[in-house]
């Protein structure tokens, strides 16, 4: 190591060098400070320096000092040789930059101590200054070659250093034009000096900025975004000597982050439109109408989006024509524009967003128009399309008229989502309305047709049509024009009420000739429509346009292909009768045309169906007076068939009276005669059982069809056996009767319906024999009665069957589906066609079903299903039995005398006393005297009949019960009669049981 040693002292100076050089050191002498401050700031100066204190010239402190302010020289390592131990000297020495101290006399040992620890020292520091000069090195590359700007300043503004890489972000040149030229860095480099001002009191309060970003001046002017991240250097003493730092262009990124904060507050106002979007069009969807979408629409342009003026049009089939709607004018007012029509041109904003189909169509600074087409200011225009998402429907325009304002692509985008979103809802409008309306209408149609279809008068047809379609289609006025195909004129027949003012105003009234004119389409079929009266020079339709209306519709009214009138009907607004509604005009006119024309006939022909119906009348009451002398007849014939068996075996008892001992047979002999009687009865109720319902007093008991079949086979075989035999005919009588439950009902009504099928079997056996007299087959036939049971599962009661089975000629099919009618017979003037409508009622009245099998030449079955007798009828049975009633004091009047006295025998047989009268004078008299119980009258009596008795003994006694015992009494409960004091009608004839149920429901009154 190179050793200077300063000593002016000659010994010591020896005796220092002498030690240093032992020790391996080249060591130069200096006697006095200035000598040794020379050999200092030499090239290769030493490394370590032994100074004496006091010395000429420079002493040893002086030295030390001038070292440590020198940069190159700073590295030096410093004794201080003093004799002075004093510790206020070793730390002024310290103080004036000496690194170590030794004291006169040394200790050679401690020197060379030190003197190693001085070399130890040396040798670290130049390590220290190799590895600063390579990061000094590093630093100068990466401070030239890096991309970031590294600068250093001081605190009043004035650039120090400057890396290549700031000089080009500020735009110069070299580092060592942008160090020379920015002096000021917060007026040159600051486009904002108060940032620099909170740069520094930043750099104060902390030392340090991160991220500290602020606006660059370029050279040019030019501006650019840097972010600053700096920290400030001290010196030793902890004095700022200057800021250091790097600088960052972050131009693009704050370019991106407006541009990003533009996106964002785009999106933001994008969103904040579409919520508007959103609640407006929410306020829009509840709209019942689409006049009323309309409405609200321009209301809510206005309210909502914040346009002066908005107005809505919509296209038209005229692709040169524009409806409109609603509008809100520069006042703020709505405006009906429905019944206003507007041309429009390619050049203007609707016919561009109409040919083109463009979304939105903005015009600055045009004039803007009021409703007279007046231009009242210039500004912008925004018209934007209404889609109905393949079509443009219409344009919704808008401006600012009033404010004066432009309106700004933000708020052309909003109108142009506007516009989509009521595209989209004033289609579902009007879509809606027209299902609506042509359900309406079809309800109308419908309506119309079902009134019109009765209607037999053509002006009453067309008062009602008229009249639908101006209370229902809400038209102005309508009338019916009748077209003369010879005079070629259309003659008003039929004028709406609403129409009568309006043809007052036109001088029309009906019956009045108009020319068919410019209509004559219709002659083909073809409907005749005006949108706009205006636009016609006809003379109807110049006095429709007079009068206010603006459009007329003329409908054919087409008969056969010919032109029969004209359904015509207007309306105020322009062009206010939609394709649907013209439809339904036509489908009403081919209606209304259809009626007339079946009213026409039928007015034609009226004369003609009168005389044929007199004429039928005619027929049908002289076949009535047939059929009623032929069913007298036959009832007289069957009459005669009962009374037959009663003469019968009553002359048999007269004759042989020797057989009354015989109990037995004149039982069965009286029961016989009793039989025949009561069917006797009945046959006087043939006349009405063919269309007599069953009364509901009507008794049913049970009945046992086996004991029925029998008697019907007994009573009628006398008759026609002996009428088959006559025709050479031989009848085999069949009985299959099973032993089956009986059937609730009427046993006469049963019995008298057997034997008529039995005498309509046997004359279509008679029948077949005498078509086909050569045949010996068919000269017998069978006749079989059969009974059955028949059920349908466990608990069923079941039906009993009851079928009359025969083989003669049979029915053909349309025979078998009329034969149950009412005066339907294949007998020709033998038949009267009531028997088996008489049948078919009794088995109607019973409950039952009446089955026909039959084939030509086989036969026929009547299969009679009766439901089988059950216990609730039996109840009702026996609620309808009474039972004997109390010993009675009865007053009978009656004029036949065989009645009177079976009468007598009757109710004195049951313990009754009986007093009688042939009259209702008689019978006065005798009540007066006397006290009754109960009053049996007859009806038709001489000097006082029933009627007027019986309003004179309730008189007399009101709670007195009077029994009227009449022929007439049938006819009289079928016409529910029952005269004036009467309490109970009983029919002729009767018998003990009926008389005696009767006499008990009459005191239990």
């Amino acid at each position: 190591m190179r050793i200077l040693i300063a000593e002016d002292d000659l010994g010591s100076r020896i005796a220092l060098e002498g030690v240093l050089e032992k020790a391996g050191h080249e060591v130069v002498v200096a006697c006095s400070g200035d000598a040794a401050w020379q050999l200092l700031q030499q090239e290769g100066h030493p490394q370590l320096a032994v100074l004496d204190w006091r010395m000429p010239g420079k002493d040893g402190l002086a030295l030390c000092r001038l070292l440590r302010e020198t940069p190159r020289l700073r590295s030096v390592y410093v004794i201080v040789l003093t004799a002075n131990d004093r510790r206020t000297d070793m730390l002024a020495a310290f103080d004036a930059g000496a690194d170590d101290y030794v004291t006169k006399p040394f200790d050679r040992a401690e020197l060379e101590a030190r003197v190693r620890v001085g070399e130890r020292v040396v040798a670290l520091q130049d390590q220290l200054a190799e590895r600063a000069e390579r990061a000094e090195t590093n630093y100068r590359s990466i401070f030239n070659h890096a991309t970031e700007g590294i600068f250093q300043s001081t605190p009043e503004g004035r650039l120090l250093t400057a890396n290549p890489a700031l000089a080009r972000l500020l735009g110069y040149d070299s580092s060592e034009e942008l160090t020379a030229g920015v002096t000021d860095l917060a007026h040159q480099v600051y486009v904002d000096p108060q940032r620099r001002a909170d740069f520094l009191r930043i750099m104060q309060e902390q030392g340090a900025v991160a991220d500290f970003e602020h606006q660059a001046y370029r050279k040019d002017g030019s501006l650019v975004w840097v972010s600053v991240n700096a920290h400030s250097v001290n010196d030793d003493a902890g004095n700022l000597r200057f800021y250091e730092g790097t600088l960052t262009d972050i131009t693009e990124r704050r370019r991106a982050e407006a541009a990003l904060r533009k996106s964002e507050e785009a999106e933001r106002q994008r969103r904040q439109d579409l919520t508007v979007l959103h609640t407006v069009t929410n306020e829009l969807s509840p709209a019942d109408t689409f006049d009323e979408l309309c409405r609200r629409a321009v209301e809510l342009a206005r309210e909502k989006l914040g346009f002066d003026r908005a107005g809505l049009w919509f296209a038209t089939d005229d692709p040169l024509m524009m409806s409109g709607s609603f509008s809100v004018d520069e006042e703020g007012r709505l405006r009906d524009e429905r019944g206003d029509r507007v041309a429009i041109t390619g050049e203007s904003a609707m016919g561009q967003v109409l040919a083109r189909k463009l979304v939105c169509q903005v015009d600055h600074d045009t004039p803007l128009r009021n409703q007279k087409a007046k231009a009242i200011g210039r500004g912008t225009q925004a018209v934007a399309a209404l889609w109905d998402g393949a079509e443009v429907i219409g344009c919704l325009t808008t401006d600012n008229l009033l404010r004066g304002e432009a309106i700004t692509e933000r708020r052309a985008e909003l109108l142009t989502l506007y516009a989509s979103a009521l595209g989209h809802l004033c289609t579902r409008k009007r879509a809606e309305e027209s299902l609506r309306s042509q359900a309406a209408r079809t309800e109308l149609l419908n309506r119309i047709t079902r009134l019109i279809a009765d209607r037999l008068d053509p002006n009453s047809i067309f008062d009602v049509a008229l009249t639908a379609l101006e209370t229902q289609l809400a038209v102005a006025a309508a009338d019916v024009c009748l077209y003369d195909a010879e005079t070629d004129l259309l003659t008003i027949a039929a004028v709406g009420s609403a129409r009568a003012q309006l043809t007052g105003e036109l001088g029309l009234a009906v019956g009045a000739k108009i020319p068919l004119g410019g209509m004559r389409d219709c002659l083909e079929g073809h409907t005749f429509y005006l949108p706009d009266t205006t636009a016609s020079d006809g003379p109807t339709a110049q006095a429709l346009a007079q009068a206010g209306v603006r459009s007329s519709i003329s409908v054919p009214l087409m008969v056969e292909g010919k032109l029969m009138g004209l359904l015509h009907a207007v309306r105020r607004p322009v062009d206010a009768f939609s394709a649907d509604e013209r439809e339904f005009l036509q489908d009403l006119a081919e209606h209304v045309a259809l009626a007339a024309h079946n009213a026409q006939l039928h007015a034609n022909l009226q004369t003609a169906y009168q005389e044929l119906r007199n004429t039928q009348q005619q027929i049908i009451q002289q076949e009535r007076l047939r059929a009623l002398g032929t069913m007298a007849s036959g009832v007289a014939h069957d009459f005669n068939n009962a009374l037959m068996p009663i003469m019968g075996f009553a002359d048999m008892l007269l004759m042989r009276p020797e057989d009354l001992a015989d109990t037995e047979k004149t039982t069965k002999y009286l029961q016989t005669i009793r039989t025949a009687a009561t069917d006797a009865g009945a046959v006087v109720e043939r006349l009405r059982e063919f269309y007599r319902h069953r009364e509901e007093n009507e008794v049913f008991q049970p009945v046992d069809l086996f004991v029925v079949a029998e008697q019907a086979a007994d009573l009628t075989q006398p008759k026609w056996k002996d009428q088959a035999q006559a025709d050479g005919l031989q009848v085999k009588l069949n009985l299959e009767l099973e032993d089956v439950s009986p059937v609730f009902g009427n046993e006469a009504n049963l019995r008298e319906m057997l034997t008529n099928l039995i005498f309509n079997a046997v004359d279509a056996m008679r029948q077949k024999a005498k078509d086909h007299p050569d045949s010996e087959e068919v000269k017998s036939g069978t006749l079989t009665l059969r009974t059955r049971a028949e059920t349908r599962g466990p608990g069923d009661l079941g039906r009993v069957v009851l079928e009359v089975c025969d083989t003669g000629t049979g029915m053909t099919e349309e025979v078998r589906l009329k034969c149950l009618e009412p005066f339907y017979s294949t007998k020709g003037e033998h038949g009267t066609g009531l028997g088996l409508a008489m049948v078919f009622g009794i088995v109607q009245r019973h409950n039952g079903t009446l089955e026909i099998e039959s084939e030509v030449g086989k036969g026929t079955t009547f299969a009679l299903r009766l439901p089988a007798y059950r216990e609730e009828a039996q109840q009702t049975a026996a609620q309808a039995t009474v039972g004997t009633t109390r010993p009675l004091r009865v007053l009978v009047v009656e004029d036949e005398v065989v009645n009177r006295e079976l009468l007598t025998d009757y109710l004195t047989g049951e313990g009754h006393a009986v007093e009688t009268a042939v009259n209702g004078v008689e019978a006065l008299g005798k009540f007066r005297v006397g006290a009754f119980d109960l009053v049996l009258t007859d009806r038709a009596m001489p000097q006082m009949n029933g009627d007027e008795l019986a309003r004179t003994l309730k008189v007399l006694q009101p709670d007195l019960p009077v029994v009227m015992l009449t022929g007439f009494g049938a006819m009289m409960q079928d016409a529910s009669e029952r005269p004036s004091g009467v309490d109970l009608v009983v029919g002729k004839p009767v018998n003990l049981q009926a008389l005696r149920e009767a006499v008990a429901q009459a005191v239990a009154r």
